[in-house]
């Protein structure tokens, strides 16, 4: 799971999706362009917190899935 923290929510989620993109391309091996395309059908964002000025999203993938 990454974090990502920011304001509109939008940019909120663009961060957390781009950490974990590097996240699975660093640690797992994946090529970023695939790991972003996995992420479209099996990726999670969870809203963390929205009463600070900023959103704080979470980001995740099963671990199942980015270790298949």
């Amino acid at each position: 799971m990454t974090i990502g923290s920011s304001r509109p929510m939008e940019d909120a989620a663009r961060i957390a999706y781009r950490e974990l993109v590097r996240w699975l391309a660093a640690d797992f091996g994946f090529e970023e362009i695939d790991a972003y395309m996995l992420l479209t059908q099996c990726g999670r964002v969870r809203l963390g917190n929205m009463v600070d000025p900023k959103y704080t999203l979470g980001a995740s993938i099963a671990k199942s899935i980015a270790l298949a």
